[in-house]
């Protein structure tokens, strides 16, 4: 089952009409892999670094990589961008 990614229109405005298809599986590829894969990891480590630190509520602070993650993606996707619109001006 495909899902939409947060970053997935981004993707798809920055991609030309002819390769909108690569970059949404990329996406949705790079999504399935990594984020069930490292989310729950590093969430867990936060949480733990937290709870050992004797911060109360280690999870919520663990929890807080999520739109940390979201506010990463968009500025990826912005410099990849402005490097895939300089490739294009280029050729």
């Amino acid at each position: 089952m495909a899902r939409e990614t947060p970053g997935s229109p981004g993707c798809f405005s920055i991609e030309p009409s002819w390769s909108v298809s690569s970059s949404q599986s990329l996406v949705l590829i790079g999504s399935g892999l990594f984020g069930p894969a490292l989310g729950p990891l590093l969430v867990g480590s936060i949480s733990d670094a937290a709870t050992n630190a004797q911060i109360s509520n280690g999870l919520a602070i663990g929890m807080l990589i999520v739109p940390v993650a979201s506010a990463a993606t968009g500025i990826v996707l912005l410099f990849a961008n402005r490097r895939i619109a300089a490739s294009l001006r280029r050729s």
